[in-house]
């Protein structure tokens, strides 16, 4: 069975208490809690989540600045729990894909994570494909717009937009111009879907936009290309063919 991890961000201890029992039932779930919003953001740097719950109502960061905050990266699927309906409309507005009301309901919490577990699902069965499909029978030679989910929105990254691509396991973030995206794709796998003429691989874990490179720096026989977010990355293969795009405009 598939075990999903899930963190509780609530600062009530009757209410954590609550919810650690109802969550018992849900034996494919690895629960986590924290207290505070802090408690929180310091957690999702440092752990991979799947799902959250989420209390509106924290003592530093409210749960809707959390998700303000979490607005430029791939977040978990969220669960909002609060104690007023009038959040209902923050849910649609920041993807949660459900609001539970408190004190939760054991039956509202299963409708909740069923969701939830269908949403990962089919984002692992459909890792990346591009926005618009070939012709039938037919297949593009790269792809121009790569079709991103995050809970329950689908976005469209156009090719051009992204910076640089990281290894991530089988997972990769996509570094964009105005912000980052997780998905799951193999890098070698993305390399061969991308654009030859656009992107190159400067290391194991890294493609690279060639236009977004500005500076490649040496220091003895080492080698770093700087791109235009600042990210500074070593290059370890295809020296010689970057360094002749950049001399002679690539093509």
């Amino acid at each position: 069975m598939k075990s999903w991890n899930l963190l509780v961000v609530e600062d009530e201890t009757p209410a954590r208490d609550r919810m650690r029992r109802l969550l018992a039932a849900h034996s494919d779930m690895e629960v986590s809690e924290v207290e505070d919003g802090a408690q929180a953001m310091r957690w999702l740097d440092s752990h991979e989540v799947h799902i959250m719950l989420l209390d509106v109502q924290l003592p530093d960061l409210s749960g809707l600045e959390i998700l303000q905050r979490m607005k430029n990266v791939q977040p978990p699927v969220i669960i909002l729990v609060t104690a007023s309906r009038a959040h209902a409309l923050d849910a649609f507005e920041f993807s949660a894909i459900d609001y539970l009301l408190k004190p939760v309901e054991n039956r509202r919490l299963d409708v909740a994570l069923d969701r939830a577990r269908k949403i990962l699902t089919s984002l692992q069965d459909q890792p990346v494909k591009p926005a618009l499909e070939a012709a039938p029978g037919t297949l593009p030679p790269s792809l121009a717009r790569i079709l991103v989910r995050s809970g329950m929105r689908e976005q469209i990254v156009r090719v051009e937009h992204i910076l640089w691509v990281e290894a991530d396991g089988n997972y990769v973030n996509l570094h964009c111009v105005k912000e980052k995206h997780f998905i799951r794709e193999n890098i070698g796998k993305l390399e061969q879907m991308l654009p030859a003429s656009q992107f190159v691989r400067v290391n194991r874990s890294a493609l690279v936009n060639i236009e977004s490179i500005v500076e490649i720096r040496h220091s003895g026989k080492a080698a770093r290309a700087v791109l235009t977010d600042g990210s500074e990355l070593p290059l370890t293969c295809a020296m010689r063919e970057l360094r002749d795009r950049m001399q002679f405009g690539g093509g």
